[in-house]
């Protein structure tokens, strides 16, 4: 990143946006869906980029973290 954003891939939604805004960050979120259409509540960052030097763009989407009751 040329702006030296703090890589939080993978970690959780909430969990990456207070580490960024606390670095003094504006943060916009974007969701991608699941083209399965599985539901999962367990929301991670899937990608991040800088739009400019204080502001930047995560993508996410809510993984299942639970196995499924058969």
């Amino acid at each position: 990143d040329p702006y030296g954003l703090t890589n939080v891939l993978g970690y959780r939604l909430e969990t990456a946006v207070a580490l960024l805004r606390a670095e003094g960050y504006s943060v916009e979120i974007e969701e991608a869906s699941c083209k399965k259409g599985v539901q999962g509540s367990d929301r991670r960052i899937l990608r991040q980029r800088s739009r400019d030097a204080r502001t930047c763009v995560l993508t996410f989407a809510g993984f299942s973290t639970q196995p499924q009751q058969q």
